[in-house]
């Protein structure tokens, strides 16, 4: 795209510019022409052709575009921005229209981001802190871009993330029931009740298609009030006929946000090591083994021999430039080891440390992962303690936003509400008591 076409509205309203300029954004990505979008999002920005509803998006996505494009970036691998990127993300914050604009909460965010792919994290993260002041934010930013702002603060000290710790949450293990043997590997996922009834049985399943002597899974169960013993006596049985070592623990009375829910697995991963002192792969509830004799032959023998944390990182263009998109939560292996476990304790420190009380919490548990990352190779943990889970174990597990809808649906009290005419989030809501 080289012009203004499909930019300018007329738009009349927050939702359909942020719509259409995002719509926008990812065809460019996918047909390799973000360096046109970006200046024709410039282009909008000096000639007063942008309305008060499109501005914020055109400037939001001149910086997005140049920051997705490998061209910019000196060394996409690792992160390195060319200097063109800088003075680009420099121009832009300083232009009369994106400083002017009233709607722009983008300004602090790029400002932010324009420090942070230049290693000034205390810069990068005092621009985030200020983003989210605006109490309707979450109108004009509704996206992975400005997202992690919602809930950003200064970047934390060592200090601080230790007196962040139990501020808020527990993190200690309620384990409820355990195998009798040792393992050589535990799988671990935490579910709330919805996601428990929808995934509980089938990693249970799964793991038993397996056949990996000696690895056992551990079911994280959440409910809002008391915990539901016929589901708990039901995994519990299904686990023992399938010949699947089992450990569960159980939170009850829990009434945060469902951010709190994909946070869990992270605030109690370093108990987590240590209940098992084993390998751990932490993983997302919606998740699932793809090839169940690849991971019993080749997989695990990785696992098993890895010394390092494993996860899915990006870096540069790659969503590298997001802080809170970086180091992704999907899935993640740990050894058990001193460094693993304290890396586990920073990022459970720095849940705690972020928390928004005002419920603006979503991608937490990314950024927590980012920044104890950082704050550990500071603290003198060798570069090695990191590797990519992508690289390492190939095609390991596999996710999708079908898979998902397709198995919460089948929650009986869900579909009760589906069969009514309830669209799927807003069931989801209802049920979510």
């Amino acid at each position: 795209m080289g012009g203004l076409e499909g930019l300018t509205g007329p738009f009349t309203a927050i939702e359909p510019a942020n719509a259409a300029f995002q719509a926008q954004f990812h065809a460019a990505a996918a047909e390799r022409r973000l360096d046109g979008l970006a200046l024709a999002c410039r282009d909008l920005l000096t000639s007063g052709a942008a309305n008060e509803f499109a501005l914020p998006y055109a400037f939001a996505i001149a910086a997005r575009s140049r920051l997705h494009d490998p061209a910019f970036w000196a060394n996409p691998a690792d992160g390195t921005p060319k200097s063109e990127l800088l003075d680009w993300l420099d121009r832009l914050v300083e232009l009369p229209a994106a400083l002017n604009s009233r709607h722009n909460y983008y300004h602090e965010i790029v400002t932010g981001i324009r420090h942070y792919v230049a290693d000034d994290d205390a810069r990068a993260f005092r621009s985030f802190a200020l983003a989210a002041r605006p109490p309707d934010f979450y109108r004009v930013v509704k996206d992975d871009f400005g997202g992690g702002a919602a809930f950003a603060r200064t970047f934390p000290s060592p200090a601080e993330l230790s007196a962040a710790r139990g501020s808020r949450f527990g993190r200690e293990l309620d384990l409820r029931h355990a195998p009798r043997q040792p393992l050589r590997a535990v799988v671990s996922v935490s579910f709330d009740r919805i996601y428990a009834e929808a995934f509980a049985q089938g990693w249970i399943e799964r793991l038993a298609e397996c056949g990996a002597e000696g690895v056992g899974i551990h079911l994280h169960l959440m409910f809002r009030n008391e915990a539901d013993e016929a589901l708990i006596a039901g995994l519990v049985a299904m686990a023992a006929s399938r010949g699947v070592p089992l450990a569960l623990s159980v939170e009850t009375g829990v009434r945060h946000a469902r951010a709190y829910f994909a946070s869990a697995r992270f605030l109690r991963g370093a108990a987590i090591l240590e209940a098992f002192r084993c390998p751990v792969l932490f993983s997302d509830a919606d998740a699932y083994i793809t090839q169940p004799q690849a991971f019993a032959e080749r997989h695990l023998p990785v696992i098993l021999a890895e010394r390092r944390v494993l996860g899915h990182l990006s870096d540069g263009p790659y969503h590298g430039y997001l802080p809170w998109r970086r180091f992704s939560a999907t899935w993640m292996t740990a050894p058990c080891d001193d460094a693993a476990i304290r890396f586990l304790g920073l990022v459970g420190d720095a849940v705690e440390y972020f928390w928004d009380q005002r419920d603006r919490n979503w991608w937490i548990d990314q950024m927590a992962l980012q920044v104890a990352r950082t704050i550990a190779l500071r603290e003198g943990m060798p570069a090695g303690t990191f590797g990519s889970i992508s690289h390492a174990l190939p095609h390991l597990m596999t996710t999708g936003e079908d898979y998902k809808i397709r198995k919460v649906s089948e929650v009986p009290r869900l579909k009760a509400l589906l069969d009514k005419g309830i669209n799927y989030w807003e069931a989801l809501r209802q049920i979510d008591v």
